[in-house]
């Protein structure tokens, strides 16, 4: 346990509650900041969870029409949470999920101490710990409906318990760590590299006689027994009920060889996440940093865990590159990368260049945060607000909820995304007007463009005879009147019920000459 009598142990409190405050400020954000498609779908979750059915077996969306389209690419625990916390409260309340994200952070800030100040001293593992808080990656995902702190949670509760294990030879933290590894690949299989690190650990401690160890086949088959039956039952589903996702599971392996030899060998993949390791992970001072704890002579034998750690996210990369160039993946490489600049930032503080009084190291330290607390702030600043090209999203969607019923389905342009059909609490289809655009991001993506439709129009009319009755534009101006064509057809076809200088809507139901 932590002592709050120990100084340091006071700095780790003070860092862990300035970074859970900033953390909390504006919680009522809809949910529209940064990868705001995947904000939504979780929340459309849970909200279909407290709605419907809470059956954590068969989640759904409703952005696939009039039938649900499940989504079984990860076990939708932190929805299934939402949900129960919104049937306590006996309705939909967004600023819960926020919250059980940033309680999900403010775990993984406490496991991540605990881990580093097992294997380093504890100044590294308060400057490691400062790094990751207050880093502007940490601090979207560390309040935006994501999985991914609740996952680096279970991932690094799962090291430290592990640890304790080899040490003390408790099989209870045998267990848990096993059950934590579990639900870290549950929420995502990518979390798969954990095991390489384990791997490394185990390694580190019993040498030759890792292969030996029963404990550890006891450790996979927890882990299997969970993981396997769920991603079988996954693709059982997928099978059933096809959809826009189902191509995760339609010959995986292949598709997964497909986009390594797409992406691996295009410049672009290298220069995106180089792009992200730069600002938003990093920041150019932390990158900095980073790259020169990463060349520091090594004092401490637990160093070799850092680049087991960097080794192992590299690998992650390589096996999923397509899904790595979204920028929120990149904490995967926040922990080991704290540490790097944990190591220069301790070599720093400890140096003497800057005087020997005390005055002069906490001026040194001052003037440090000063600087530190600047660069985060224009990386993240951005986090705190709906983009402009959202902007009009949340009361487009109350003015649809108040036109139509229910069953209605609609067919929702908010750029390329579901953002739209949330906040109007209806199922139907995104849909984006610029196809065009589309097209060429599929070539760049490696999508076989020759099977797919690039004619709005066109689109527009097949979904219609699938029972679209409502078209809604939530981005009149910079997306509906952009496309001349498209614009023209839909005034010249159908009936206009509520114009406005942000948002359109037209009726679908029976073309109408204006």
């Amino acid at each position: 346990m932590i002592k709050i009598n120990n100084i340091k142990a006071n700095y780790f409190l003070l860092i862990f509650l300035a970074a859970v405050s900033l953390r909390s400020v504006n919680l009522t954000q809809p949910l529209l900041e940064g990868a705001a498609t995947r904000q939504v779908e979780n929340a459309m979750i849970a909200r279909n969870f407290y709605q419907d059915k809470l059956d954590i077996f068969y989640p759904y969306l409703n952005d696939f029409g009039k039938d649900p389209a499940y989504q079984m690419i990860e076990f939708q625990l932190i929805p299934f949470l939402g949900a129960i916390i919104y049937r306590l409260l006996g309705g939909v309340y967004e600023p819960v999920l926020r919250c059980i994200i940033i309680f999900f952070f403010g775990l993984s800030t406490v496991f991540l101490y605990k881990l580093l100040k097992y294997y380093f001293d504890r100044t590294l593992a308060l400057c490691a710990v400062f790094v990751f808080s207050f880093s502007p990656i940490s601090i979207y995902l560390g309040r935006a409906f994501h999985y991914e702190m609740p996952m680096l949670f279970f991932i690094l509760a799962s090291l430290y318990y592990f640890s304790l294990w080899m040490d003390r030879k408790k099989r209870i933290y045998l267990f848990i760590s096993a059950l934590c590894c579990s639900v870290a690949l549950l929420l995502k299989v990518i979390n798969f590299y954990v095991i390489f690190i384990l791997l490394f650990l185990a390694a580190e401690k019993f040498r030759g006689k890792i292969f030996k160890k029963l404990d550890l086949y006891i450790f996979a088959g927890i882990v299997f027994l969970f993981v396997v039956p769920w991603y079988m039952h996954a693709r059982s589903v997928m099978v059933r009920y096809p959809n826009m996702y189902s191509f995760y599971y339609n010959d995986t392996f292949g598709f997964m060889w497909k986009m390594m030899k797409f992406w691996l060998s295009n410049p672009l993949f290298y220069k995106i996440n180089f792009d992200n390791l730069v600002t938003y992970t990093l920041t150019p001072l932390g990158f900095g940093l980073a790259i020169a704890g990463f060349f520091m002579k090594s004092e401490n034998r637990n160093d070799r865990l850092i680049y087991a750690w960097l080794l192992s996210a590299c690998i992650l990369f390589i096996a999923a590159p397509a899904e790595a160039t979204q920028g929120y993946y990149q904490i995967h490489f926040l922990v080991p990368c704290s540490l790097l600049i944990g190591k220069a930032l301790t070599k720093l503080i400890k140096l003497n260049f800057f005087g020997k009084t005390t005055f002069d190291r906490k001026l040194f330290i001052c003037a440090l945060l000063l600087i530190v607390f600047v660069v985060v702030t224009r990386y993240s600043i951005g986090l705190y607000r709906v983009p402009e090209s959202l902007g009009n999203v949340v009361k487009t969607g109350k003015v649809v909820q108040s036109l139509t019923k229910n069953e209605d389905l609609l067919i929702a342009s908010a750029g390329n995304s579901a953002e739209l059909l949330y906040y109007s609490n209806r199922s139907g289809w995104p849909f984006m007007i610029d196809l065009e655009a589309k097209r060429q991001q599929d070539k760049t993506d490696g999508t076989d463009v020759s099977r797919k439709i690039y004619d709005p129009i066109e689109v527009l009319e097949r979904l219609r005879k699938e029972g679209a009755g409502y078209f809604v534009s939530a981005s009149k101006e910079n997306e509906f009147l952009k496309n001349k064509i498209f614009s023209e057809y839909m005034f010249a076809n159908y009936k206009l019920i509520r114009e406005t200088p942000d948002y359109i809507i037209f009726d679908l139901r029976g073309k109408e000459k204006r």
